[in-house]
């Protein structure tokens, strides 16, 4: 299980270029449901650490397929927990998401945006030092894989979903969403172009709305790739996504100093 921290912090010392060889990430579009549906969205039971052979808990028991998940903690120690979820039709999967209460039980789940009536996929969740929650995803109700964006007040409610950086005709793919202490909020995502795709990068500044998104990328990436993000509290941010051509890979990174825009 991948888990997203609201108060991480990331402490990057770059060297020179930043160039490690790697295998390209690959990920595809969101499968049907398997004839067969088996409940991914569990978590292990904690008993003297982590407890490979002990029982596992059912986030949310169901019959249909669950993938992609993603979780959050806040200040107190409640959890978060984000998934791709098919029980609305076996090619049309939708963020859920669920609240478990420190030291409580996993709350029932609901759609986080009941008003997506697309594809809803691909779910990214942090949370900032005042305990507000923020998601992102893959959404495919205005006819196109656009990524949106969602933001949740400490003890309030979620509130409707919304483009962070539309592009009429062009997917987006991959989102990865971070946020630090103050509420700073930075997404990468894989913006397609003709040919293949870019690295697209937007942050949004504590409390208020998204800043235009910024290409990463001067050349056109013909390959998939997944990407990843990073913000420190001073408001410095990352981007890193896999790049290279042929058989060689690396993973590279673009740094955005407190002060850039």
């Amino acid at each position: 299980m991948s888990f997203t921290h609201g108060h991480r912090n990331v402490a990057l010392r770059l060297t020179g270029a930043v160039a490690i060889v790697a295998l390209l990430l690959t990920a595809g579009l969101p499968l049907a449901a398997a004839p067969s549906p088996t409940n991914l969205a569990k978590v292990s039971q904690p008993s003297q650490g982590w407890s490979a052979a002990g029982p596992l808990e059912p986030v949310d028991p169901s019959p249909f397929n669950q993938f992609d998940p993603k979780i959050a903690a806040d200040s107190a120690g409640n959890l978060l927990f984000l998934w791709s979820d098919y029980r609305e039709g076996s090619n049309q999967p939708h963020v859920r998401y669920s609240y478990k209460p420190a030291g409580g039980a996993w709350q029932p789940s609901a759609k986080l945006d009941p008003a997506g009536s697309g594809t809803q996929w691909r779910p990214t969740v942090a949370m900032d030092g005042s305990d507000n929650a923020y998601a992102a995803w893959v959404d495919g109700r205005s006819g196109a894989l656009q990524i949106y964006f969602a933001y949740r007040p400490a003890g309030g409610d979620w509130g409707a979903g919304a483009p962070v950086g539309p592009t009429p005709g062009r997917v987006q793919l991959n989102p990865d969403l971070v946020v630090n202490q103050r509420g700073d909020a930075l997404l990468v995502w894989l913006q397609g172009e003709t040919g293949g795709f870019k690295i697209s990068v937007a942050r949004r500044p504590a409390g208020d709305r998204w800043r235009a998104a910024v290409n990463l990328t001067p050349a056109v990436l013909t390959r998939w790739t997944d990407v990843a993000a990073g913000l420190d509290d001073w408001g410095r941010g990352y981007a890193l996504w896999v790049g290279g051509s042929g058989s060689q890979y690396e993973v590279l990174c673009a740094a955005r100093s407190a002060e850039g825009t």
